[in-house]
Formats: C-alpha cells, sequence, structure tokens
C-alpha cells in the first residue's frame, strides 16, 4: 500500500504547564515504527514514519504526534504535529515529513522547516490518543513518561540510517529490544536483515569503539544504546569482573591516537559463549564504571572470522595521563621490568602497585616543598601503574603474586607484563593476560650489622594497647577514650609476639618506642616481661614515667641494666615548658639521660612523635599546596622548640651529647627536618645511608618519618646507623590484624610486619663529654610566631621556613 504524506506541518500550541500524560493501558494499535533524527552527519533524512499494527483501518485524526525532550533532567513537549482525517489501512505506513530524495515531502530537520526533531540526550517521540500517551519511544537515554523499558539504539550519522523496529511493526513495549539501527525505509517495510532481531547482521554498520571511548576521560556518548563489532581480546566472565574486552578490528582503528580501540562489555550473571579471538557484534548502553566506559544490558553475537586486534606498548612514564586514557580497554604490552612499589591492596583486592625506574618516594622526601616536589608528585603519577589480578573479589583465595615466603615485598621486580589496560575505583590497571614474572630483588633482611658498644633504637609499634578495644571508652590517662590496637585477644597475643620478636632481635641498649597505651604502666611492662621470658630474666626494665599527657598513646624508654642505667630523672617537653610544643596535637616529648655502665659516660637520648599529617589543625596550618601536608606549621613549631629545650640540659645531664629519635611525621625535605638540622642536628640515617633511606610507606611512596638525629659532640661518637627494613616493604596482610583473613600468610615466629614503621637502629661509642650550661629555652620572637599561628593566618609556614633555610 503506498505511503500517505503528510505535506504541511501543523505546530499545536503547547503550554509549559502541560502535565505529564501516563502511556494508555490500551495495546497500541498505532506505532511509531522508524525515526530518523540524525545523531550527527549531513544527511537530509529526517522524519518518522508510523505503521498500522492492528487488525482494522485508523484515522490518524484521532491522534497527535508529539516530540519531547529530556535535557535538563525534565521532560518537555516541544512540538505537536496534528495528523490529517486519513483513514490508514492495516498493515499500512504514514511519513511524517520525508527526506525529499524517497518521497517529496517536508524534512524534520532542515530548512524550510529547520530543527523540529531534535538529536537527544534523552529526546522521545509519542502518540497521544483521546488525552493519554498510546505510544512512547524514547532514543539516546530513557526518559522518565516517554520511555518503554531501555532506550532505543542510537542514530550515529554515519551512514543513511534510523533506528527501526525489528522486525517491522514488532512491539513488546521494551524500547531497547524493539528497535535496532537500520538502513531507512519510509513508507515500506523496515529493512531488518537476515539475522533479525537488535544486533542486525554481522558486517552490517556499527558503531566504532573509538567513538564511544572518546577522547577524554568519560565517553560523550554515556546513556546511549550502540552497536559495535571487534575482537574479543580478554575474557573474565568466570573471575568476578563478569564481563570481557572487546577492541576494534585493526582494518578499523580510527588513526586517532587519543581514542582508544577497546572496551570493557559487562555480561552481568549471565555467561555469554564467547572467546578470545572471536569477532563479535555487541548491542549495549553505554555507561561509566569507577571511571571505566563499558557496554551493559547487552546482546552478542558470534560473527565468522578471525581478524586482528593489535597490541599497544606502554611505556612509563607517560607523558600525560591522558596517555593512558587512550589505551583503555586495549591489549597492552610493558617492555619494561617494573618495581613493586605499593602492595596495601594485595591481600584485599589482589593487586600490587607498580612503578618505573624503581620505587617511588614520597616528593618532599627527595624534593623541596613547592614546585620541585610538586613536579616529582607529576612524575610519580606518569610512572605507576596498578598490576590488578583479573578478579573482582574481595580478599582473594589464594592472594595471587606471593612469593615463597608467602609475602610480597616492595622492591620485587616485574617483567613480561601484557594484559588489559582499564581503569577501575580511581587507577590505570593492568588485568593480566598472562602470568607476569615476579622477582624478589632481595631476600628478606636479617638485623642489620650496626658497629658501636652502645645499639639505640626508635620503634614505633602501631599502637601496642594491653587492653584489648572492645569498642568502649576506658582507655586514655582518665580512662575515657577508646582504645586502640588489638580488639580481640587473638589479635593482642599475634601483636605481642611479632614485637617481641623484632624487639628480641635488634636487642638494643636502649629503645625508644612509640605509639604505645598510655597508662600506669601495664602495657610496657607486658613487653618487658615477654622479652625478659626469652632472653633471660632481668635483661630489660622501663623508665617508669607512668601516663604522659592526655592522649591514648605515649612515648617509652626501655633499656638494658647490664648495660646502662637512668642519670637523673626524666624530663617532658610540654606546652607548659615552651608554648610552641602544643601537646594537645605533638605527644610530649620524652627525654632521660642514661650513663654507659663500662665508661661512666651519659648520653641523653630524646623520644617523640609529633602531629600526624593524617588529621587537620585548622586555616593556616594545614597545607594544601607544596605538599608537606596538613599541621605541617605545628610540627615546624615542635621542631624548633625541640632545638632550644635541648640547649637547657632538660634532664640536668651536665653531658652535651644528645641523641633525638621518634616519629616525626615530616618526610626528610620538609620544614621541621630542616628546622632541626638548622638547629645543628645531623641527620643520620642520611649520613650512613644517603638519599635512598626509608623507613615507611604509603600509597605506594617511600619515605623517613622515624629518625634519629644527634647533635655535633654526639655526631663525631656514632659508629653507624642503619633502618630495618621488616615494617614498611611487607604487605599489611602479614600483621597481627584478623579481619580480611581469608588466606592468612601470617607467621608469627618471625618479626617481619610487626607494625607499619621500621625500626631505626643506631651505633654510638661514647666517650664522655664536658657540662654545659643551660639557656633560656624561649625568646620574645617565638611567642610572636605562636600568635601568628594561633592566630590562623597561615603566615607562620612561610616565614618559618625563611628562617630555617636562610
Amino acid at each position: 500500500m503506498p505511503s500517505f504524506m503528510l505535506r504541511y506541518v501543523t505546530l499545536a500550541g503547547l503550554s509549559s504547564g502541560l502535565a505529564l500524560l501516563s502511556v494508555s493501558s490500551v495495546e497500541a494499535q498505532l506505532v511509531i515504527n522508524e525515526i530518523d533524527y540524525d545523531q550527527s552527519g549531513s544527511d537530509t533524512a529526517e522524519f518518522i514514519e508510523l505503521k498500522n499494527i492492528g487488525a482494522a483501518p485508523v484515522n490518524l485524526s484521532s491522534y497527535t504526534l508529539r516530540l519531547v525532550n529530556g535535557a535538563g533532567g525534565g521532560a518537555a513537549p516541544y512540538q505537536n504535529f496534528v495528523l490529517p482525517a486519513v483513514n490508514l489501512a492495516a498493515g499500512g505506513y504514514f511519513v511524517v515529513c520525508a527526506n525529499p530524495a524517497t518521497v517529496p515531502n517536508c524534512d524534520l530537520d532542515v530548512t524550510p522547516n529547520t530543527d523540529l526533531i531534535q538529536n537527544g540526550p534523552n529526546d522521545a517521540a509519542a502518540l497521544v490518543l483521546g488525552g493519554a500517551l498510546s505510544e512512547v519511544v524514547s532514543y539516546e537515554g530513557t526518559l522518565p513518561g516517554y520511555s518503554e523499558g531501555s532506550t532505543a539504539p542510537t542514530d550515529t550519522g554515519s551512514a543513511i540510517e534510523s533506528i527501526s523496529r525489528c522486525p517491522d511493526g514488532t512491539d513488546t513495549n521494551d524500547n531497547g529490544s524493539d528497535f535496532r539501527l537500520r538502513p531507512i525505509t519510509p513508507g515500506a517495510a523496515n529493512n531488518c536483515g537476515g539475522g533479525g532481531g537488535n544486533l542486525g547482521v554481522c558486517g552490517e554498520p556499527a558503531t566504532l569503539i573509538s567513538s564511544i571511548q572518546g577522547s577524554g576521560a568519560t565517553s560523550p556518548l554515556v546513556g546511549q544504546t550502540h552497536i559495535v563489532e571487534g575482537v574479543v581480546v580478554a575474557d573474565f566472565q568466570d573471575t568476578g569482573l563478569n564481563g570481557f574486552y572487546v577492541q576494534e578490528q585493526d582494518s578499523d582503528s580510527d588513526a586517532n591516537v587519543a581514542t582508544s580501540e577497546g572496551i570493557f562489555v559487562f555480561e552481568g550473571d549471565v555467561n555469554v559463549p564467547v572467546a578470545v579471538g572471536n569477532l563479535v557484534r555487541v548491542l549495549g548502553g553505554v555507561t561509566e564504571f569507577g571511571g571505566l566506559t563499558e557496554l551493559t544490558n547487552i546482546q552478542v553475537a558470534v560473527c565468522p572470522g578471525a581478524p586482528a586486534a593489535s597490541v599497544s606498548v606502554l611505556a612509563l612514564p607517560v607523558g600525560n595521563l591522558t596517555d593512558l586514557e587512550r589505551l583503555e580497554g586495549m591489549r597492552v604490552q610493558v617492555p619494561q621490568t617494573l618495581t613493586v612499589t605499593g602492595n596495601y591492596e594485595w591481600s584485599r583486592y589482589g593487586s600490587l602497585d607498580l612503578s618505573a625506574n624503581g620505587r617511588l618516594y614520597q616528593p618532599t622526601q627527595i624534593t623541596e616543598p613547592g614546585a620541585a616536589s610538586i613536579a616529582r608528585k607529576s612524575l610519580n603519577e606518569r610512572s605507576r601503574i596498578v598490576l590488578d589480578d583479573g578478579q573482582s573479589v574481595e580478599n582473594p583465595n589464594p592472594i595471587p603474586y606471593k612469593d615463597a615466603d608467602n609475602t610480597r615485598r616492595l622492591g620485587s621486580t616485574v617483567s613480561g607484563l601484557s594484559g588489559i589496560l582499564d581503569d577501575r575505583f580511581g587507577a590505570y590497571r593492568l588485568q593480566p593476560t598472562s602470568v607476569p614474572n615476579l622477582v624478589n630483588a632481595t631476600a628478606r633482611p636479617t638485623v642489620p650489622v650496626v658497629p658501636g658498644r652502645l645499639r639505640i633504637a626508635s620503634f614505633n609499634v602501631l599502637n601496642f594497647f594491653s587492653t584489648v578495644d572492645t569498642g568502649a571508652n576506658i582507655c586514655g590517662p582518665a580512662g575515657t577514650q577508646g582504645c586502640r590496637g588489638a580488639d580481640s585477644a587473638a589479635e593482642l597475643n599475634r601483636q605481642r609476639e611479632k614485637l617481641l620478636n623484632a624487639l628480641a632481635s635488634i636487642s638494643a641498649d636502649v629503645f625508644g618506642l612509640i605509639e604505645i597505651e598510655n597508662n600506669a604502666s601495664q602495657a610496657v611492662q607486658s613487653l618487658v616481661d615477654g622479652l625478659n621470658t626469652r632472653l633471660g630474666a632481668g635483661t630489660y626494665a622501663f623508665v617508669n614515667t607512668g601516663t604522659i599527657g592526655t592522649d591514648a598513646i605515649k612515648l617509652a624508654f626501655v633499656y638494658k641494666p647490664e648495660r646502662v642505667t637512668p642519670s637523673g630523672t626524666f624530663a617532658l617537653l610540654t606546652s607548659a615548658v615552651d608554648p610552641r610544643f602544643i601537646d594537645t596535637r605533638n605527644r610530649p616529648a620524652l627525654a632521660q639521660t642514661f650513663s654507659e655502665l663500662s665508661t661512666n659516660a651519659k648520653l641523653t637520648v630524646v623520644l617523640n612523635h609529633l602531629k600526624s599529617k593524617g588529621s587537620g589543625c585548622g586555616a593556616g596550618d594545614d597545607d594544601a599546596v607544596d605538599g608537606q601536608g596538613n599541621c605541617n606549621g605545628t610540627r615546624t613549631l615542635a621542631a624548633a622548640a625541640l632545638v632550644d629545650w635541648l640547649a637547657t640540659d632538660p634532664t640536668s645531664s651536665g653531658d652535651p651529647d644528645y641523641l633525638l629519635i621518634g616519629d616525626l611525621n615530616a618526610y626528610a625535605m620538609e620544614d621541621p627536618i630542616m628546622a632541626l638540622e638548622d638547629g645543628g642536628l645531623q641527620n643520620l640515617e642520611q649520613t650512613f645511608g644517603g638519599s635512598g633511606v626509608y623507613s615507611y610507606q604509603f600509597a605506594g611512596q617511600s619515605g623517613t618519618l622515624d629518625y634519629a638525629l644527634a647533635n655535633a659532640s654526639l655526631a663525631a661518637q656514632v659508629t653507624g646507623t642503619n633502618v630495618w627494613h621488616i615494617n614498611s616493604d611487607e604487605p599489611v596482610a602479614l600483621g597481627y590484624n584478623l579481619e580480611f583473613k581469608t588466606d592468612d600468610p601470617f607467621n608469627i615466629a618471625d618479626p617481619f610486619a610487626a607494625s607499619d614503621h621500621d625500626p631505626v637502629i643506631v651505633g654510638v661509642n661514647l666517650t664522655g663529654g664536658v657540662p654545659v650550661a643551660p639557656v633560656p629555652a624561649s625568646t620574645p620572637w617565638t611567642l610572636l610566631v605562636l600568635a601568628v599561628l594561633l592566630a590562623g593566618t597561615g603566615l607562620v609556614a612561610s616565614s618559618m621556613r625563611r628562617h630555617v633555610r636562610s
């Protein structure tokens, strides 16, 4: 039957207050059978075809054709077409505004009838019958009130195509199932191809994957439905990723280096029978998931043939992170040997952080804060990638990439990497398609040999509490604070055994312990008792300070009474001694003079735990620009106060030898360390270990938070300093915590992963000293700087830096 043509378009007035109509529950007799709206391109083929799918004629004048725009989150009708009084026979077609090349009629998107149909996103066409919607078709996204199920495919404009009901006239009340992209057939049965269904036939026009990926971080076609054809390059349907990767055939590559040729196809809970190397045709909705562009709600057909999909070379560092985005979803090969620079999520999610040119260091560990550290931060980001395990399994069992010691230490090397590059959970990661070759760069270290008659060690013991954390506020000096550390007796036993193994192996003459429970003596007594059980009664004792300050944790000294003895009483640096030392943020510094029994020579050890970067200190003291993190001003003032305090001989030792140790929560080039060095203290780790020293790892970057610094008189007597890497290189999976331990490689008999900080060991040969007179600790200038900090003006960081760097 010939098509009826509407030669004159009538636009009925539209009211902005028009209520949204509901779709009629009566099965539609007249349907929208084909739409050509040309999402892009220059062809002039815009039209809407109606079909009578009923058994009797229908008078078109009973219907109004409405066009609806969904931009901005609403549903706004923008055109109404009043249909003529034409009786359309059963099975007949009526074309509204056909292409003049096929039917001499108006065009919905060109002169003289400009912009009569819009091209998304979230647009719709609807038939209104008796004041109710009888038929709706949404395209380029679903539109509330104007959609039947999922959205119809997207008209790409790359050919003379339309979205057509296939089979012709079919209506299952789901736009995504009923429509597919087909060559236009205005006024005639839709050309649905031999394959039928929504996918069409292999080899028919399809959207290029590169068009879906686009050149930015997210797809420009999110919310649209598209058909792609490509090669299956990896299949992870049975690993928890629930999908496979499809890459454009080499012959279809768009030759644009800014756009990716690969995409992830999410199959959900239904396993799709595809294999690597298959040529497939996929229909799906474009979405973004955790940074990854993917197709969902898919239909898949395997096509004949085995075309090629090239492997791209990925070399680090990249010039820009967009160099990784352009490879998202594609096969890649890494020609370099990379280094394991982070292992925090090794046991939890089966992944490792890898980097080019060795491990990554915290920017302010090796460069000055400001422009240099910001540039280093950028280089670090461009030098790293995550090696994933091709799974989406939390707490995998077994943990992948384990070595013979059931660990995977930082510094291990990885070669022969090949797989798919994707972007999930805030990081570019490689899903391997072959087994990577991981090699331990070095064996687990034994206790370093540090020469000298006396050995002093600083050790952050990671919140060792003798009180089990039950969730009750029963810890702290007043018994009103939450506890930390082990939350069961089993965890406490694991933690204690690990620490005792580490402490006994070091066998220092003096230990400075950080992050120990701030109770009268129970926590430190527990460790001393354990050491004496292992090493013999009376091997160790502790300086009984009682509780210190107001925090839930404190500092403590443990020593060998056969080697040294405390000389005089301990001293504390608090806000009462020097207002610059804010003891509600920094833990009070603890100083104790020890006498070597064999020589009577003295040494004052000053133990510290400065404010961390983890929480803020308020306006003017939380840095977001130069890389030094929160509370840099608080730590820098505390460092200046420490320098002045040491000059007063706080323990009345009468001896000039001072060793400052502890967790300073600042990296080697940051203001607090510069203030200490400018005050005459020597960084012993760098003196004996060079610029590559580290004691802590955070976010896949290493650095020193734990220090040993000596004043000039003591520095001449120091015989060595070393860091024992038993913690910072090890995965947290080996720690005492029992949560997330599906596969537990923990070995309670070794000292590894006893904490998250490495112990620092110093050797000295004391030669005695000359008494020095105390000097005042504070000046009006220091009080002025304190006032600036507390005023929150933000001037303290810059003024202090000028002072310490001048």
